[in-house]
């Protein structure tokens, strides 16, 4: 008798996949972008590219003060 760690193919077709998170959703379309504009870079150097971009991009979005607010709430749920 075999056993799957997976489960059974039933349970898979049920299976509701988790959504994309923001960065997800933005390095779908912006992959293929860079990757038109720079043909020789492979995936790996994509995705570095991409996540410095992300991160470059969401610093500049970011209130000062905004992660300290955040994390004051959550302390305040916490509770």
């Amino acid at each position: 008798m075999s056993t799957n760690c997976r489960g059974s193919g039933d349970k898979r077709a049920a299976h509701v996949k988790r959504p994309m998170n923001a960065f997800m959703v933005w390095a779908q379309a912006a992959r293929r972008r860079l990757a038109d504009q720079h043909p020789q870079l492979h995936n790996a150097e994509l995705s570095k590219t991409l996540g410095k971009l992300w991160r470059c991009e969401l610093g500049k979005l970011r209130a000062p003060g905004h992660v300290e607010r955040g994390e004051s709430s959550f302390m305040i749920f916490k509770l």
